[in-house]
Protein backbone atom coordinates (compact mmCIF):
# COMPACT_ATOMS: atom_id res chain seq x y z
CA UNK A 1 0.00 0.00 0.00
CA UNK A 2 1.35 3.59 -1.11
CA UNK A 3 0.52 6.08 0.94
CA UNK A 4 3.70 8.61 -0.12
CA UNK A 5 1.94 11.79 -0.63
CA UNK A 6 0.93 13.20 -3.48
CA UNK A 7 0.97 16.73 -5.71
CA UNK A 8 -1.27 18.78 -6.70
CA UNK A 9 -1.12 21.48 -9.26
CA UNK A 10 -3.35 24.67 -8.96
CA UNK A 11 -3.53 28.25 -10.80
CA UNK A 12 -5.32 31.10 -11.13
CA UNK A 13 -6.86 32.60 -14.80
CA UNK A 14 -4.64 35.95 -13.72
CA UNK A 15 -1.66 35.59 -16.12
CA UNK A 16 1.08 37.54 -14.36
CA UNK A 17 -0.48 38.74 -11.54
CA UNK A 18 0.06 36.44 -8.11
CA UNK A 19 -2.68 36.83 -5.51
CA UNK A 20 -2.80 34.94 -1.60
CA UNK A 21 -4.01 31.78 -0.95
CA UNK A 22 -4.83 29.22 2.16
CA UNK A 23 -5.85 25.26 1.54
CA UNK A 24 -7.66 23.61 4.46
CA UNK A 25 -8.12 19.67 4.80
CA UNK A 26 -11.54 18.27 5.76
CA UNK A 27 -10.35 15.31 8.00
CA UNK A 28 -7.72 15.00 10.11
CA UNK A 29 -6.00 12.38 8.26
CA UNK A 30 -5.17 14.86 5.45
CA UNK A 31 -2.17 17.12 5.18
CA UNK A 32 -0.36 19.43 3.45
CA UNK A 33 3.60 20.72 3.04
CA UNK A 34 1.95 24.26 3.00
CA UNK A 35 -1.09 25.98 4.14
CA UNK A 36 -0.98 29.22 1.93
CA UNK A 37 0.81 31.36 0.07
CA UNK A 38 0.57 33.12 -3.64
CA UNK A 39 -0.41 32.00 -6.85
CA UNK A 40 -0.77 33.93 -10.13
CA UNK A 41 -1.61 31.90 -13.84
CA UNK A 42 1.74 30.09 -13.38
CA UNK A 43 0.50 26.93 -11.24
CA UNK A 44 1.65 26.14 -8.03
CA UNK A 45 2.04 22.96 -5.89
CA UNK A 46 0.56 21.63 -2.92
CA UNK A 47 2.09 18.16 -1.46
CA UNK A 48 -0.81 16.03 -0.07
CA UNK A 49 -0.09 13.67 3.01
CA UNK A 50 -1.69 10.84 4.63
CA UNK A 51 -1.73 9.97 8.12
CA UNK A 52 -3.46 7.26 8.84
CA UNK A 53 -3.16 6.33 12.39
CA UNK A 54 -5.76 5.23 14.02
CA UNK A 55 -7.94 4.75 11.07
CA UNK A 56 -9.20 1.07 10.26
CA UNK A 57 -9.20 -0.48 7.07
CA UNK A 58 -11.84 1.00 4.60
CA UNK A 59 -12.69 3.78 2.12
CA UNK A 60 -12.55 7.55 3.24
CA UNK A 61 -13.38 10.55 1.89
CA UNK A 62 -12.83 14.20 2.16
CA UNK A 63 -11.64 17.31 0.00
CA UNK A 64 -9.11 19.97 0.45
CA UNK A 65 -10.92 23.29 0.34
CA UNK A 66 -8.64 26.36 -1.58
CA UNK A 67 -9.33 30.05 -1.45
CA UNK A 68 -7.52 33.08 -2.67
CA UNK A 69 -8.90 36.58 -2.48
CA UNK A 70 -9.04 38.41 -6.11
CA UNK A 71 -10.03 42.10 -6.35
CA UNK A 72 -11.72 41.77 -2.92
CA UNK A 73 -13.39 38.84 -4.19
CA UNK A 74 -12.97 35.32 -2.55
CA UNK A 75 -12.94 32.29 -4.87
CA UNK A 76 -12.84 28.69 -4.19
CA UNK A 77 -12.12 25.50 -5.34
CA UNK A 78 -13.09 22.18 -2.90
CA UNK A 79 -10.79 18.97 -4.71
CA UNK A 80 -12.46 15.35 -3.36
CA UNK A 81 -9.78 13.34 -1.83
CA UNK A 82 -10.45 9.28 -1.65
CA UNK A 83 -8.45 7.08 0.82
CA UNK A 84 -7.96 3.57 0.20
CA UNK A 85 -7.11 2.15 3.03
CA UNK A 86 -6.27 -1.98 4.00
CA UNK A 87 -5.42 -2.51 7.39
CA UNK A 88 -2.05 -3.74 8.01
CA UNK A 89 -1.65 -7.27 9.66
CA UNK A 90 0.35 -9.68 10.42
CA UNK A 91 -1.21 -13.05 10.42
CA UNK A 92 -0.67 -16.51 11.49
CA UNK A 93 -0.92 -19.49 9.07
CA UNK A 94 -3.98 -20.81 11.62
CA UNK A 95 -5.81 -19.27 14.23
CA UNK A 96 -6.66 -22.24 16.45
CA UNK A 97 -4.20 -24.76 17.73
CA UNK A 98 -5.51 -28.10 18.93
CA UNK A 99 -3.01 -30.04 21.14
CA UNK A 100 -3.36 -33.18 23.40
CA UNK A 101 -1.74 -35.21 26.11
CA UNK A 102 -2.42 -39.06 26.72
CA UNK A 103 -0.15 -41.32 27.84
CA UNK A 104 0.91 -43.03 24.56
CA UNK A 105 -1.06 -40.87 22.39
CA UNK A 106 -0.04 -37.18 21.98
CA UNK A 107 0.02 -34.15 19.99
CA UNK A 108 1.86 -31.07 22.02
CA UNK A 109 3.47 -28.97 19.69
CA UNK A 110 2.28 -27.00 15.99
CA UNK A 111 4.26 -25.07 14.45
CA UNK A 112 2.77 -22.17 11.93
CA UNK A 113 3.89 -19.64 9.70
CA UNK A 114 3.57 -15.82 10.38
CA UNK A 115 3.32 -13.26 7.16
CA UNK A 116 2.84 -9.85 7.28
CA UNK A 117 -0.39 -9.28 4.45
CA UNK A 118 1.73 -6.41 2.87
CA UNK A 119 4.55 -8.46 2.25
CA UNK A 120 6.52 -7.03 4.31
CA UNK A 121 9.65 -8.50 6.42
CA UNK A 122 8.22 -7.21 9.53
CA UNK A 123 9.66 -8.16 12.48
CA UNK A 124 7.42 -9.51 15.57
CA UNK A 125 6.92 -10.83 19.03
CA UNK A 126 4.71 -13.73 20.23
CA UNK A 127 3.61 -13.75 24.26
CA UNK A 128 1.78 -16.79 25.62
CA UNK A 129 -0.60 -15.77 28.02
CA UNK A 130 -0.57 -19.39 29.88
CA UNK A 131 2.91 -20.64 32.09
CA UNK A 132 2.42 -24.20 30.92
CA UNK A 133 2.65 -22.70 26.61
CA UNK A 134 5.62 -21.64 25.17
CA UNK A 135 5.82 -20.03 21.83
CA UNK A 136 9.14 -18.86 19.82
CA UNK A 137 10.19 -15.41 21.39
CA UNK A 138 10.17 -12.91 17.87
CA UNK A 139 10.97 -13.56 14.17
CA UNK A 140 10.41 -11.83 11.25
CA UNK A 141 7.13 -11.83 9.29
CA UNK A 142 7.80 -15.37 6.76
CA UNK A 143 9.16 -17.54 9.68
CA UNK A 144 7.68 -19.97 11.69
CA UNK A 145 6.07 -19.70 15.19
CA UNK A 146 6.36 -23.06 17.41
CA UNK A 147 3.88 -23.65 20.35
CA UNK A 148 4.15 -25.99 22.32
CA UNK A 149 2.40 -27.42 25.87
CA UNK A 150 3.45 -28.85 28.49
CA UNK A 151 1.35 -31.10 30.56
CA UNK A 152 3.19 -31.25 33.86
CA UNK A 153 1.29 -29.84 36.88
CA UNK A 154 -1.82 -29.75 34.76
CA UNK A 155 -5.53 -31.20 36.01
CA UNK A 156 -5.89 -34.45 34.15
CA UNK A 157 -9.45 -34.78 32.05
CA UNK A 158 -9.71 -31.70 31.62
CA UNK A 159 -8.95 -29.19 28.71
CA UNK A 160 -7.08 -26.68 29.26
CA UNK A 161 -7.35 -23.18 27.36
CA UNK A 162 -4.38 -20.41 26.03
CA UNK A 163 -3.56 -18.09 24.04
CA UNK A 164 -0.46 -16.50 21.68
CA UNK A 165 -0.53 -13.11 20.79
CA UNK A 166 1.88 -11.60 17.71
CA UNK A 167 2.59 -8.17 17.75
CA UNK A 168 4.76 -5.59 16.22
CA UNK A 169 6.31 -2.06 17.59
CA UNK A 170 4.56 -0.71 14.76
CA UNK A 171 1.36 0.31 16.23
CA UNK A 172 0.02 0.80 13.14
CA UNK A 173 0.13 -3.28 12.70
CA UNK A 174 -2.39 -5.20 13.61
CA UNK A 175 -2.10 -7.67 16.08
CA UNK A 176 -2.72 -11.47 15.64
CA UNK A 177 -4.61 -13.75 18.11
CA UNK A 178 -3.94 -17.73 17.73
CA UNK A 179 -6.09 -19.78 20.85
CA UNK A 180 -5.66 -22.93 22.24
CA UNK A 181 -6.74 -26.24 23.72
CA UNK A 182 -5.19 -28.70 25.71
CA UNK A 183 -6.53 -31.80 26.69
CA UNK A 184 -4.65 -33.81 29.66
CA UNK A 185 -6.10 -36.85 29.85
CA UNK A 186 -5.13 -39.92 31.73
CA UNK A 187 -5.76 -42.83 30.02
CA UNK A 188 -5.65 -43.65 26.39
CA UNK A 189 -8.39 -43.23 24.16
CA UNK A 190 -9.67 -46.80 23.15
CA UNK A 191 -8.92 -47.03 19.22
CA UNK A 192 -12.31 -47.02 18.39
CA UNK A 193 -15.78 -45.55 19.73
CA UNK A 194 -19.25 -45.79 19.16
CA UNK A 195 -22.30 -43.78 19.87
CA UNK A 196 -25.09 -46.29 17.84
CA UNK A 197 -27.75 -43.08 17.31
CA UNK A 198 -28.92 -41.67 14.09
CA UNK A 199 -27.13 -38.27 12.67
CA UNK A 200 -26.92 -36.80 9.79
CA UNK A 201 -24.98 -34.09 9.94
CA UNK A 202 -20.88 -33.61 11.64
CA UNK A 203 -18.81 -31.17 12.41
CA UNK A 204 -15.31 -30.95 14.73
CA UNK A 205 -14.39 -28.03 16.94
CA UNK A 206 -10.24 -27.22 15.90
CA UNK A 207 -9.64 -26.62 19.05
CA UNK A 208 -11.26 -28.77 21.38
CA UNK A 209 -11.82 -32.58 20.92
CA UNK A 210 -15.52 -32.18 20.47
CA UNK A 211 -17.53 -34.03 18.28
CA UNK A 212 -20.81 -31.58 17.20
CA UNK A 213 -23.80 -33.59 15.44
CA UNK A 214 -27.08 -33.19 14.69
CA UNK A 215 -30.23 -35.61 13.45
CA UNK A 216 -31.93 -32.57 11.15
CA UNK A 217 -33.65 -31.63 14.30
CA UNK A 218 -33.79 -28.72 16.42
CA UNK A 219 -31.04 -29.36 18.29
CA UNK A 220 -26.93 -29.70 18.03
CA UNK A 221 -25.35 -32.62 20.62
CA UNK A 222 -21.36 -32.70 21.67
CA UNK A 223 -19.33 -35.30 22.19
CA UNK A 224 -15.54 -35.93 23.36
CA UNK A 225 -14.09 -37.34 20.72
CA UNK A 226 -11.47 -39.40 22.98
CA UNK A 227 -14.19 -40.20 25.79
CA UNK A 228 -17.29 -40.67 23.97
CA UNK A 229 -18.62 -38.43 26.27
CA UNK A 230 -21.91 -36.24 26.06
CA UNK A 231 -20.35 -32.26 26.62
CA UNK A 232 -23.58 -30.93 26.51
CA UNK A 233 -26.54 -30.03 24.17
CA UNK A 234 -27.60 -26.99 22.33
CA UNK A 235 -31.24 -27.15 21.98
CA UNK A 236 -34.07 -25.29 19.73
CA UNK A 237 -31.01 -23.77 17.57
CA UNK A 238 -33.49 -23.91 14.43
CA UNK A 239 -36.60 -25.75 13.53
CA UNK A 240 -34.72 -27.24 11.10
CA UNK A 241 -31.28 -27.78 11.37
CA UNK A 242 -28.60 -28.39 8.19
CA UNK A 243 -25.15 -27.98 7.32
CA UNK A 244 -22.95 -26.87 10.00
CA UNK A 245 -19.09 -25.54 10.17
CA UNK A 246 -17.33 -23.90 13.14
CA UNK A 247 -14.80 -21.21 12.85
CA UNK A 248 -10.83 -21.57 13.18
CA UNK A 249 -10.47 -19.87 16.27
CA UNK A 250 -13.32 -22.16 17.93
CA UNK A 251 -15.08 -19.12 18.96
CA UNK A 252 -18.27 -19.72 17.18
CA UNK A 253 -20.23 -22.50 15.57
CA UNK A 254 -22.33 -21.85 12.38
CA UNK A 255 -25.72 -23.77 11.69
CA UNK A 256 -27.91 -23.64 8.41
CA UNK A 257 -31.65 -23.29 9.89
CA UNK A 258 -33.07 -25.12 6.48
CA UNK A 259 -36.61 -23.39 7.35
CA UNK A 260 -35.42 -19.66 7.44
CA UNK A 261 -32.91 -19.96 4.71
CA UNK A 262 -30.48 -18.79 7.50
CA UNK A 263 -27.33 -19.37 8.96
CA UNK A 264 -27.46 -19.30 12.83
CA UNK A 265 -24.26 -18.46 14.74
CA UNK A 266 -23.64 -20.21 18.24
CA UNK A 267 -21.59 -19.03 20.78
CA UNK A 268 -19.20 -22.39 21.92
CA UNK A 269 -18.30 -20.81 25.08
CA UNK A 270 -22.03 -20.37 26.38
CA UNK A 271 -24.02 -22.13 23.80
CA UNK A 272 -26.02 -18.79 23.26
CA UNK A 273 -27.88 -18.44 19.82
CA UNK A 274 -26.61 -15.16 18.13
CA UNK A 275 -28.86 -13.15 15.35
CA UNK A 276 -28.60 -14.94 11.93
CA UNK A 277 -27.55 -14.44 8.89
CA UNK A 278 -29.47 -14.44 5.36
CA UNK A 279 -28.04 -17.48 3.18
CA UNK A 280 -28.15 -14.72 0.63
CA UNK A 281 -30.03 -16.97 -1.48
CA UNK A 282 -33.69 -19.48 -1.35
CA UNK A 283 -31.15 -22.00 -1.55
CA UNK A 284 -30.06 -24.95 1.49
CA UNK A 285 -26.46 -24.60 0.94
CA UNK A 286 -23.35 -26.57 2.58
CA UNK A 287 -20.98 -24.09 4.12
CA UNK A 288 -17.41 -23.68 4.53
CA UNK A 289 -15.19 -21.05 6.86
CA UNK A 290 -12.13 -19.79 6.03
CA UNK A 291 -10.09 -16.73 7.37
CA UNK A 292 -9.61 -14.62 4.46
CA UNK A 293 -6.71 -11.36 4.69
CA UNK A 294 -7.36 -11.86 8.57
CA UNK A 295 -11.24 -11.47 8.55
CA UNK A 296 -13.47 -15.05 9.02
CA UNK A 297 -15.56 -15.61 5.88
CA UNK A 298 -18.08 -18.12 5.52
CA UNK A 299 -18.61 -19.45 1.63
CA UNK A 300 -21.54 -20.97 0.57
CA UNK A 301 -22.22 -24.24 -2.33
CA UNK A 302 -24.86 -21.49 -3.75
CA UNK A 303 -21.80 -18.98 -4.70
CA UNK A 304 -22.31 -16.05 -1.30
CA UNK A 305 -19.41 -15.41 0.49
CA UNK A 306 -20.78 -13.74 4.28
CA UNK A 307 -18.60 -11.99 6.92
CA UNK A 308 -18.65 -14.18 9.87
CA UNK A 309 -18.50 -11.08 12.12
CA UNK A 310 -21.65 -9.23 10.66
CA UNK A 311 -23.35 -11.58 8.38
CA UNK A 312 -22.83 -8.81 5.47
CA UNK A 313 -22.88 -10.50 2.26
CA UNK A 314 -19.06 -10.04 0.63
CA UNK A 315 -19.68 -10.69 -3.70
CA UNK A 316 -21.59 -8.68 -5.37
CA UNK A 317 -22.31 -11.91 -7.66
CA UNK A 318 -21.80 -15.44 -8.02
CA UNK A 319 -18.29 -15.71 -8.73
CA UNK A 320 -18.01 -19.27 -7.38
CA UNK A 321 -20.17 -22.14 -7.29
CA UNK A 322 -20.74 -26.18 -6.70
CA UNK A 323 -21.76 -29.25 -5.22
CA UNK A 324 -18.84 -29.39 -3.00
CA UNK A 325 -16.70 -26.54 -1.69
CA UNK A 326 -13.52 -26.28 0.39
CA UNK A 327 -10.81 -23.49 1.44
CA UNK A 328 -7.05 -23.53 2.18
CA UNK A 329 -6.19 -23.27 5.78
CA UNK A 330 -4.16 -20.24 4.97
CA UNK A 331 -7.61 -17.98 3.19
CA UNK A 332 -5.44 -17.64 0.03
CA UNK A 333 -7.47 -20.08 -2.25
CA UNK A 334 -11.04 -21.37 -2.64
CA UNK A 335 -12.35 -24.62 -4.64
CA UNK A 336 -15.25 -26.12 -5.87
CA UNK A 337 -16.30 -29.43 -7.86
CA UNK A 338 -19.72 -29.21 -10.01
CA UNK A 339 -20.77 -32.42 -10.45
CA UNK A 340 -23.83 -32.23 -12.50
CA UNK A 341 -22.21 -33.27 -15.37
CA UNK A 342 -19.09 -35.85 -16.45
CA UNK A 343 -16.20 -34.91 -16.29
CA UNK A 344 -16.82 -32.71 -13.77
CA UNK A 345 -15.31 -29.19 -13.26
CA UNK A 346 -12.99 -28.46 -10.89
CA UNK A 347 -12.24 -24.93 -10.52
CA UNK A 348 -10.12 -22.94 -7.94
CA UNK A 349 -9.87 -19.72 -7.21
CA UNK A 350 -7.17 -17.08 -5.69
CA UNK A 351 -8.64 -15.13 -2.41
CA UNK A 352 -8.57 -11.89 -0.84
CA UNK A 353 -10.54 -9.49 1.02
CA UNK A 354 -10.25 -6.09 1.03
CA UNK A 355 -12.13 -3.41 3.30
CA UNK A 356 -12.48 -1.09 0.38
CA UNK A 357 -15.73 -0.50 -0.92
CA UNK A 358 -17.69 -1.40 2.71
CA UNK A 359 -15.98 -4.48 2.40
CA UNK A 360 -15.72 -7.52 -0.15
CA UNK A 361 -14.30 -10.61 -1.52
CA UNK A 362 -12.14 -10.04 -4.52
CA UNK A 363 -10.49 -13.29 -6.63
CA UNK A 364 -8.75 -14.06 -9.60
CA UNK A 365 -9.79 -16.07 -13.01
CA UNK A 366 -10.38 -19.81 -11.94
CA UNK A 367 -8.34 -22.54 -12.78
CA UNK A 368 -9.90 -25.72 -14.40
CA UNK A 369 -9.46 -28.93 -13.91
CA UNK A 370 -11.37 -32.53 -15.02
CA UNK A 371 -12.47 -35.21 -13.08
CA UNK A 372 -14.48 -38.16 -14.85
CA UNK A 373 -17.38 -38.83 -12.80
CA UNK A 374 -19.98 -37.42 -10.76
CA UNK A 375 -21.05 -36.60 -6.67
CA UNK A 376 -17.43 -35.66 -5.79
CA UNK A 377 -15.89 -34.24 -2.57
CA UNK A 378 -13.10 -31.48 -2.54
CA UNK A 379 -9.91 -30.51 -0.17
CA UNK A 380 -7.33 -28.07 -0.23
CA UNK A 381 -4.13 -27.93 1.28
CA UNK A 382 -2.64 -25.87 4.24
CA UNK A 383 -1.69 -23.52 1.49
CA UNK A 384 -3.79 -23.29 -1.60
CA UNK A 385 -1.49 -25.11 -3.93
CA UNK A 386 -3.03 -28.33 -4.58
CA UNK A 387 -6.88 -29.41 -4.95
CA UNK A 388 -8.02 -32.87 -3.94
CA UNK A 389 -11.24 -34.24 -5.60
CA UNK A 390 -12.97 -37.65 -5.91
CA UNK A 391 -16.11 -38.58 -7.79
CA UNK A 392 -18.53 -41.20 -8.09
CA UNK A 393 -17.04 -44.13 -10.20
CA UNK A 394 -13.69 -43.53 -9.83
CA UNK A 395 -11.33 -45.57 -7.40
CA UNK A 396 -8.94 -42.32 -6.98
CA UNK A 397 -8.76 -39.38 -5.34
CA UNK A 398 -7.56 -36.62 -8.47
CA UNK A 399 -4.40 -34.23 -6.51
CA UNK A 400 -4.45 -31.30 -8.64
CA UNK A 401 -1.93 -28.58 -9.25
CA UNK A 402 -3.46 -24.79 -8.57
CA UNK A 403 -0.25 -22.84 -8.49
CA UNK A 404 0.00 -20.83 -12.05
CA UNK A 405 2.21 -21.74 -14.47
CA UNK A 406 4.51 -19.87 -17.26
CA UNK A 407 2.20 -17.89 -19.93
CA UNK A 408 -0.64 -17.85 -17.70
CA UNK A 409 -2.59 -21.07 -18.87
CA UNK A 410 -5.46 -21.49 -16.96
CA UNK A 411 -5.69 -25.42 -16.61
CA UNK A 412 -5.01 -27.37 -13.27
CA UNK A 413 -2.75 -29.91 -14.01
CA UNK A 414 -3.09 -33.18 -12.51
CA UNK A 415 -0.40 -34.06 -10.45
CA UNK A 416 -1.36 -37.39 -8.61
CA UNK A 417 -3.65 -40.20 -7.99
CA UNK A 418 -4.25 -41.63 -4.59
CA UNK A 419 -5.37 -45.14 -5.22
CA UNK A 420 -9.00 -45.27 -3.01
CA UNK A 421 -11.84 -47.38 -4.25
CA UNK A 422 -14.72 -47.37 -6.69
CA UNK A 423 -16.79 -45.27 -4.49
CA UNK A 424 -14.81 -42.48 -2.68
CA UNK A 425 -16.97 -40.30 -1.75
CA UNK A 426 -14.80 -37.98 0.95
CA UNK A 427 -11.73 -36.63 1.42
CA UNK A 428 -10.24 -34.56 3.93
CA UNK A 429 -6.73 -33.11 4.77
CA UNK A 430 -5.29 -32.88 8.35
CA UNK A 431 -3.18 -29.81 9.71
CA UNK A 432 -0.20 -31.77 9.04
CA UNK A 433 -0.86 -32.59 5.38
CA UNK A 434 -2.37 -36.27 5.59
CA UNK A 435 -4.86 -37.14 3.57
CA UNK A 436 -8.19 -39.19 4.98
CA UNK A 437 -10.54 -40.35 2.35
CA UNK A 438 -13.57 -42.96 2.60
CA UNK A 439 -15.86 -44.98 0.37
CA UNK A 440 -19.36 -45.68 0.09
CA UNK A 441 -18.12 -49.22 0.29
CA UNK A 442 -21.04 -51.62 1.45
CA UNK A 443 -18.47 -54.99 2.03
CA UNK A 444 -14.99 -55.63 2.61
CA UNK A 445 -12.30 -55.09 4.83
CA UNK A 446 -11.83 -51.14 4.41
CA UNK A 447 -14.04 -48.08 3.89
CA UNK A 448 -11.26 -45.00 5.45
CA UNK A 449 -7.61 -44.61 4.29
CA UNK A 450 -5.00 -42.00 5.33
CA UNK A 451 -2.49 -41.26 3.50
CA UNK A 452 1.04 -39.03 3.71
CA UNK A 453 1.15 -36.33 1.26
CA UNK A 454 3.68 -38.31 -0.76
CA UNK A 455 0.65 -40.78 -1.56
CA UNK A 456 2.37 -43.61 0.80
CA UNK A 457 -0.86 -45.27 2.44
CA UNK A 458 -0.53 -45.12 6.45
CA UNK A 459 -3.47 -47.20 7.60
CA UNK A 460 -6.89 -48.26 6.24
CA UNK A 461 -9.94 -49.26 8.61
CA UNK A 462 -13.75 -50.46 8.36
CA UNK A 463 -15.66 -48.28 9.84
CA UNK A 464 -19.41 -48.69 8.48
CA UNK A 465 -20.77 -52.42 9.54
CA UNK A 466 -21.71 -55.06 6.69
CA UNK A 467 -24.12 -53.40 3.84
CA UNK A 468 -23.74 -49.71 5.64
CA UNK A 469 -21.49 -47.16 4.26
CA UNK A 470 -20.21 -43.50 5.79
CA UNK A 471 -22.23 -40.79 5.03
CA UNK A 472 -21.06 -38.21 2.18
CA UNK A 473 -19.82 -35.24 3.71
CA UNK A 474 -19.84 -36.86 7.09
CA UNK A 475 -15.95 -37.92 7.56
CA UNK A 476 -13.62 -35.51 9.36
CA UNK A 477 -10.32 -35.51 11.09
CA UNK A 478 -9.65 -33.37 14.89
CA UNK A 479 -7.90 -30.48 14.87
CA UNK A 480 -4.73 -32.39 16.72
CA UNK A 481 -5.05 -35.40 14.04
CA UNK A 482 -5.87 -37.92 16.64
CA UNK A 483 -8.84 -38.92 15.64
CA UNK A 484 -11.24 -39.32 12.59
CA UNK A 485 -14.56 -38.72 13.08
CA UNK A 486 -17.21 -40.28 11.19
CA UNK A 487 -21.10 -41.16 10.73
CA UNK A 488 -22.64 -43.65 8.67
CA UNK A 489 -26.18 -45.48 7.45
CA UNK A 490 -25.42 -48.22 9.97
CA UNK A 491 -26.68 -45.45 12.12
CA UNK A 492 -23.80 -44.60 14.07
CA UNK A 493 -21.51 -41.82 15.00
CA UNK A 494 -17.53 -43.47 15.21
CA UNK A 495 -14.42 -41.73 16.58
CA UNK A 496 -11.00 -43.97 15.31
CA UNK A 497 -7.71 -42.93 17.50
CA UNK A 498 -5.11 -42.10 14.96
CA UNK A 499 -1.21 -42.24 15.06
CA UNK A 500 0.09 -39.15 14.30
Amino acid sequence: MDLSARHLTFSLNTGGLAHAWQVTPSQSWMSVDASSGSVSGSPAVVAVGIHPDGLSGGTYSGELNFSAVVNGDTVTAAVPVTLNLETHRLLASDSGVALASMPTLAKTTRTLQVRDNFGEATPWTATADQPWLSATPSGTAGGDLVITANPIGLAPETLHYASVSIFSEDPAIATDVVKIGFWVGSADPNPSKTINQAFTNLVVDPIRPYAYVHDGGTDITVYHVFTGALVRKFSSVAPQLGSMVVSLNGDHLYVVDKTNFKICPVALSDGLVGSTYSLGTPYIADLTYSRVSGLGVIFTTAGKAINANSGALLTANSFFYGTAIATSLDGSHLCTSYTDASPSDVLSYAIAYTSLDGGKIVAGEPRIGFASGYEGDVAMNANGTRAYVVAGGLDVIYVFDTVPTAGGAMGMPLVQSLPADIHTINVEIARDERIFASAATWYGDKDAWVFRPDGMNLASYRIAGSGRQILEGMLKVTGDGLCMVSLTDDPKLVFTSIVP
